[in-house]
């Protein structure tokens, strides 16, 4: 049940990481994030959302260390998830409170999703 979690919690967030990717190339995809307030990102939110894409391919890591897929002993995965997880949680009322539609329809499921996974991670290991 752990390796089809943290494979899934993997590719969603590899998902989400070719997303912000996409958005700071410039794609057209800004009304799924930031309350849809921008089509195609102005340049400093394009910064945002290629330092966005690292941060969720670390915490890939942090996922994938945990479970001992992958060896960092000195990551303290622990602590890390429950970061995760209140970083997660944060996203996921973000989500919810966007006043774009698509956001709220497409990211608060996701969000809430590595929300659910995380603390699953956190109490099964």
């Amino acid at each position: 049940m752990i390796s089809i979690l943290v494979s899934t919690m993997t590719v969603v967030l590899l998902l989400v990481a070719m997303f912000q990717l996409l958005l700071a190339i410039g794609k057209p995809l800004g009304v799924y994030t930031l309350g849809g307030y921008y089509t195609v990102l102005p340049l400093p939110l394009r910064f945002v959302s290629a330092l966005s894409s690292v941060v969720l391919l670390l915490i890939i890591v942090v996922y994938l260390s945990h479970v001992q897929w992958i060896s960092f002993l000195w990551l303290p995965t622990t602590p890390l998830l429950w970061g995760i997880a209140i970083f997660f949680i944060l996203n996921t009322i973000a989500n919810l409170l966007s006043k774009s539609t698509k956001e709220r329809r497409v990211m608060t499921p996701i969000a809430a999703f590595l929300v659910i996974g995380t603390f699953s991670l956190l109490i099964l290991t």
